[in-house]
């Protein structure tokens, strides 16, 4: 169990959307978040946690980039909560909980 604090609304509005949806295009985020805090607190504090969660569990992550090819040739960027995480909203913080952990 891993606790991670609410410290900005452009990470909680992600967060709240990986809780939902285990895969997010980043176009659809886009939409969510503007451009520059996307690129300068998302993506930031997606790095450090997947570094954070790696040293615990090298199989544990927060989110991945992967992308997906349509029939028309299409490329999509997506990114792709861990499939053994589930996230629980609390007050002021995130709950993420990992399938096959031990409890504390």
């Amino acid at each position: 169990m891993v606790l991670v604090e609410k410290t900005n609304r452009h990470f909680s509005k992600f967060m709240d959307a990986l809780k939902n949806q285990p895969v997010i295009k980043i176009n659809d985020l886009k939409t969510l978040v503007a451009r520059s805090s996307f690129q300068a607190v998302i993506i930031k504090k997606i790095y450090w946690l997947n570094k954070s969660l790696r040293q615990v569990n090298p199989n544990w992550y927060l989110a991945e980039p992967t992308f997906s090819i349509t029939a028309s040739k299409d490329v999509f960027a997506s990114l792709k909560r861990c499939d053994l995480l589930e996230i629980e909203t609390k007050h002021d913080f995130f709950l993420l909980r990992f399938k096959n952990a031990p409890s504390a």
